[in-house]
């Protein structure tokens, strides 16, 4: 019983499987079932005793099946054994009688009871034309199997296969009596053009969910180095880095060597590990005003000693002057995860966070929208009175409906990032006097995500959600009832390409002209 349920299982595990959502395929085989098998001396043929514990597939019925005939349920389809996939078992009782007869097909063997008091079990039959041969029956003799009344020629079916491998039965008209399931569709984007140059200096900054910056880094380097040297941003934030204190040394100098003239600026979780964590690269400058060191929130707040410097140098400068970098925004609660770090410009503020996913279970629903959004949109407010404010990085919240592929599923209402109450409240964000930079150039763009599943393979389909932003204060866009002085929102988009399909995130772009 052992080798038989190892052998079995050996099979099925090595069997094709044609189902894309299977990723791994845990089944066991019932000790009663190996029991009834051995009763039976059916060592050559399977009971379909069968537990799959994939989510999704059933339990299939109790059944004897044919050596080499596949097992289907809801598309799931298994070669179970082929002929020589167990030796056959050859008993014969002291009569002399075989247990196991032999019938004309020389790939299986019917299985009769070892007593006639045993109830016995039909053996499904591998194929219509295998149920039509000739049986024995209890005498020995073989014995025609008896043809349907009212069968015709022109009423004849023949089976086909599905992509998946479960049987259809198709009419000489065409029809069929089971349809196969509709493909897949490639959700195509509206094509979003670049606004070109600014007419100043052009300031670029990029924000980027990395997920981990441990596999970016040491097994996918090319990828950041390529997107670097592309784009050469001023600022680029990486976010949900999962490194702990002890951890950044190493990763700081193996991220300058990869991509030198950067400098950076951490974050992390002080409490939990492998968790959260936002990095921000800051391009170096020669004259760069001010130490560039990390301030505390109170020395930040008063303000740092701006000196003024010649515009033309600074326009032809590789990147543009940091006055002071912070991290958090003063509440304990939430700066030990590590969200968020601020960069001071002379004139604008940019503020990079990760935002807190609600979780699977909404179970930190409440915590971001009753205390994280409310403390956020009091730090953006404070700073906008100094400066006008850029804000961006991974929000996880698809604000429009334009923004999810699916958003009439009837899970969205229920699932983070997409319930109703993150939704508004990033709306609520957006009236205290802020704009959506991507919406401001792109209002009706559809089909344009910043995160695919990769759980359910949804990246080569586009089925997405946009949950990564850059959002900037309204005085900063071009018509503004009160525009600031010196700098300019130019243009925002989404680098949907850039990464190639790297990581479930891509990364965003915004454009600001000095």
């Amino acid at each position: 019983i052992r080798d038989l349920l190892a052998t079995i299982r050996m099979h099925l595990l090595s069997a094709p499987v044609r189902n894309t959502r299977l990723f791994a395929p845990r089944i066991s085989i019932s000790y009663n079932a190996c029991v009834k098998a051995s009763r039976a001396r059916a060592y050559p043929a399977v009971l379909a005793d069968a537990s799959f514990l994939t989510r999704g597939f059933a339990r299939p019925r109790y059944s004897t099946l044919r050596a080499g005939e596949p097992l289907c349920s809801r598309g799931l389809t298994a070669v179970l054994l082929r002929k020589d996939a167990m030796p056959r078992q050859k008993r014969a009782v002291a009569s002399g009688s075989a247990d196991v007869q032999e019938t004309e097909d020389s790939d299986a063997k019917e299985v009769k009871p070892p007593t006639p008091a045993k109830r016995q079990r039909k053996a499904a039959p591998a194929s219509k034309k295998a149920a039509a041969t000739p049986t024995d029956d209890a005498s020995g003799e073989k014995v025609a199997s008896p043809k349907k009344r009212g069968t015709t020629a022109a009423k004849k079916t023949t089976e086909k296969t599905t992509p998946k491998g479960s049987p259809v039965k198709k009419t000489a008209k065409g029809s069929t009596a089971k349809k196969a399931p509709a493909e897949k569709v490639v959700l195509v984007r509206t094509e979003t053009p670049k606004q070109g140059d600014p007419p100043g200096q052009r300031f670029l900054a990029m924000a980027w969910n990395i997920t981990t910056i441990r596999s970016l880094v040491n097994k996918n380097p090319d990828v950041i180095q390529s997107l670097m040297q592309k784009f050469k941003p001023d600022v680029i934030c990486l976010q949900e880095h999962k490194l702990q204190e002890k951890d950044i040394p190493a990763m700081e100098k193996a991220l300058t060597e990869l991509i030198p003239g950067y400098k950076c600026h951490w974050s992390w979780s002080m409490d939990k590990l492998g968790y959260s964590g936002v990095v921000v690269l800051v391009k170096e400058t020669g004259g760069s005003r001010g130490d560039g060191k990390q301030k505390t929130l109170d020395s930040f707040f008063q303000g740092g000693a701006e000196k003024k410097g010649n515009a033309a140098e600074e326009k032809a400068s590789a990147g543009v002057p940091v006055l002071s970098v912070s991290t958090g925004m003063g509440k304990d609660e939430h700066d030990r995860e590590g969200r968020l770090i601020t960069v001071e410009y002379e004139k604008f503020y940019i503020i990079f966070t990760y935002v807190p996913n609600s979780g699977d279970k909404l179970q930190r629903l409440d915590y971001r929208i009753d205390q994280w959004n409310k403390d956020l949109n009091s730090y953006l407010k404070k700073l906008e009175e100094k400066k006008p404010v850029v804000w961006g990085g991974d929000f996880n919240v698809a604000h429009l409906d334009g923004d999810i592929w699916n958003v009439d599923a009837k899970h969205i209402p229920k699932s983070a990032g997409t319930t109703p109450q993150e939704r508004e409240a990033f709306g609520e964000l957006l009236a205290l006097g802020f704009k959506d930079t991507f919406r401001h150039f792109h209002p009706d763009a559809e089909n344009c995500y910043t995160y695919w599943s990769v759980r359910a393979g949804n990246r080569p389909w586009n089925r997405g959600l946009r949950l990564d932003y850059f959002v900037a204060s309204e005085s900063m866009f071009p018509g503004s009832d009160k525009p600031c002085e010196g700098v300019t929102v130019h243009d925002a988009w989404i680098m949907h390409d850039e990464v190639g399909t790297y990581g479930d995130h891509c990364p965003v772009g915004l454009v600001l002209g000095l």
